[in-house]
């Protein structure tokens, strides 16, 4: 599993302002109404913003409470007010759109904020990782000239690169590992399939739970057919449904492209009869003279 925490990022002040800020300002000279003023403003990218009866103030780098103070201590040195009141709220940050493709939940453009412009909280903004997710990415910058470098996330030398700031356009691709999924056939709810995960050991009860459980109550016998490593020829392994749940060491661990077949056996076939002739386990079988 690729650990988002270790993906860190400068520590910014989500409540300083900034270019691209939209601001509400609301201006009173004393508790009449008629004497107050509220407006809109942007911050320009030089950090000011125009505003009425003041002009140009500069507000980058300001939380709130000290835009309000600054504003009001101009408002009284310019002589056009003596106890002003000023309330500042920041009403919309800039965002960045950042793509992201490939191995997480929720692909597509993701819009964060300036601030928080950084790999962790944009794989965060599109929902995170898959269990399929590689730990290579590649992220490519739009900006002046298009690059792209792939970073191998667990390299932690490489996670300098992964902490870079991520202009507006850029676009993240996490790889995604396809592995063989593993077979599960005979005596199960739901014969198929089952995909590989790639963040957590897979053992023989998990394969059977993600094919829907046992059919047959007296299934125990399971054949696993594997690939023999050097490629040539099948390894066949014997396990017991009822020892893999006592006894975690019989659980065994499956491997990619394993096929798992629940067996049918004496015990299976004379528990598929009972149910046939509609006598419940313990019963008896009504003699006909």
């Amino acid at each position: 599993m690729i650990n988002l925490g270790a993906l860190t990022a400068p520590q910014n002040k989500s409540d300083m302002i900034g270019p691209g800020y939209v601001l509400e300002i609301a201006l009173a000279a004393g508790l009449d109404h008629d004497s107050s003023m509220t407006f809109h403003v942007r911050v320009a990218e030089n950090g000011t913003a125009w505003l009425p009866e003041i002009g140009q103030v500069h507000l980058a780098g300001l939380e709130e409470v000290q835009a309000e103070e600054h504003i009001a201590a101009m408002l009284v040195q310019k002589g056009l007010y003596q106890r002003p009141t000023v309330g500042v709220h920041i009403e919309r940050r800039p965002t960045n759109s950042i793509t992201v493709v490939g191995a997480v939940k929720n692909p597509g453009t993701q819009q964060v904020p300036r601030s928080a412009s950084y790999l962790g909280a944009v794989i965060v903004a599109a929902g995170g990782f898959t269990e399929k997710a590689e730990t290579k990415i590649h992220i490519t910058r739009l900006n002046r000239e298009p690059r792209t470098v792939e970073v191998d996330l667990s390299d932690e030398n490489q996670r300098s690169i992964a902490s870079e700031y991520l202009d507006d356009g850029a676009v993240i691709t996490v790889d995604k590992r396809d592995l063989p999924p593993v077979h599960v056939q005979g005596l199960v709810a739901k014969p198929g399939e089952v995909d590989f995960p790639t963040n957590r050991p897979f053992r023989l009860t998990n394969a059977i739970s993600a094919a829907g459980g046992e059919s047959n109550d007296m299934a125990d016998s399971v054949l696993i057919q594997r690939r023999h490593p050097d490629g040539h020829g099948v390894v066949l392994i014997r396990a017991s449904l009822a020892e893999a749940m006592e006894n975690g060491q019989e659980n065994l661990t499956l491997a990619p492209g394993d096929a798992v077949r629940v067996e049918r056996t004496t015990s299976t076939f004379g528990w598929d009869l009972v149910k046939r002739v509609g006598v419940s386990l313990g019963g008896t079988v009504p003699l006909v003279p």
